[in-house]
């Protein structure tokens, strides 16, 4: 408003060089087809501008009430939003930058909506886990990054005896492990591994905002477990070949375990070059897992997947009916199944 009432008493138009100043970078970003991820980074050159236009603002208003009031009135007006605003970033220090403010409802609030990027502290609240790391877990553990790769995290942060490797990733196998990720909108099923922790697994440390976790350790131990791992083999479960590869059939809806099988390696098939797994409750509607196959990530404790005529695909309790394998191409040794054992969970 300021700028405007002085619009034209401006013989330099300084006002209109910071008004194009804060809405260029915004406005190039907001055309049809750009792109931008990761907050505001890719156009944090607006944030100058924004501060010198707040800047000319609070001047105007202090202009205007210095006519009316005392100046021990003005500046308490001045500084009484700030004060709000910093009771709020003490109470979730150190991570300020998963704020929502009032009008968003808070991070509680901005979850249930499902505003983006709800939680991401931008890697902040690592820190603080693995200050808890290093004070509570016994000599020489074992530490997995849950999805993310180990350069997040600087190596002096860590105590040194701890091994730190995605290797250490042993989903239903319960190797011991602890794990660590920053939990926010869509981590909970980006892989099996969080989709396993998330379902399976109560966490040892957390760090919240607003009721919500930023920041999760788990240890993979039996004593965590909140559900039971314990499962049986689905004797109804039939194979059959389909033109795209191979389908489970297990005859009716079950709560998905794990899916085992071996296969004949031999001089006439290759190997996998791209699989997929699909799972329906009825063969009509189907869900994708986890990326394509052949993948070492699922649980890297087991290595790659498929390879040396075993193959396993683990589950996390979903409901289905059919499992489907895509596989490419055709010729690819794991066409050739010798045995196979689905388990299902029956509790």
């Amino acid at each position: 408003m300021t700028l405007l009432l002085n619009f034209k008493k401006d013989k330099t138009y300084s006002g209109l060089t910071f008004v194009l100043f804060l809405c260029i970078p915004i406005l190039r970003v907001s055309m049809p087809g750009t792109n931008i991820y990761g907050g505001i980074r890719q156009i944090m050159e607006y944030i100058p501008a924004m501060a010198i236009i707040a800047g000319i603002g609070v001047g105007g208003i202090v202009n205007v009430m210095r006519r009316f009031f005392d100046y021990r009135v003005i500046i308490f007006v001045l500084l009484l939003p700030f004060i709000f605003i910093g009771i709020n970033l003490y109470k979730i220090h150190p991570n300020e930058n998963a704020y929502f403010n009032s009008l968003a409802g808070g991070l509680a609030l901005a979850k249930e909506k499902n505003i983006p990027s709800w939680g991401n502290t931008f890697g902040a609240a690592y820190r603080e886990a693995l200050v808890w790391i290093n004070k509570n877990v016994e000599p020489k553990a074992k530490l997995a990054l849950v999805y993310e790769l180990n350069p997040n995290i600087p190596l002096i942060w860590i105590r040194p005896d701890i091994n730190l490797s995605a290797i250490n990733r042993s989903g239903y196998l319960q190797g011991d492990e602890y794990a660590l990720t920053l939990t926010y909108q869509g981590t909970d099923t980006r892989s099996y591994y969080d989709s396993y922790l998330e379902t399976f697994l109560n966490p040892v440390y957390e760090s919240r905002i607003d009721g919500i976790g930023v920041v999760k350790v788990w240890k993979n131990s039996p004593q965590y477990l909140k559900k039971s791992l314990a499962d049986s083999i689905d004797k109804k479960a039939k194979l059959v070949k389909t033109d795209l590869g191979i389908r489970f059939d297990l005859g009716n809806v079950e709560k998905l375990s794990r899916l085992e099988l071996t296969y004949n390696e031999n001089q006439g098939c290759t190997n996998l070059k791209d699989g997929r797994v699909q799972i329906s409750p009825d063969a009509k509607t189907w869900t994708s897992l986890y990326g394509d196959l052949p993948d070492d990530w699922r649980i890297s404790y087991l290595g790659e997947q498929p390879k040396g005529g075993k193959f396993i695909e683990p589950f996390v309790g979903q409901n289905a009916q059919f499992i489907d394998i895509s596989i490419s191409p055709r010729s690819a040794c794991l066409m050739n199944i010798k045995n196979y054992s689905v388990y299902v969970f029956r509790q």
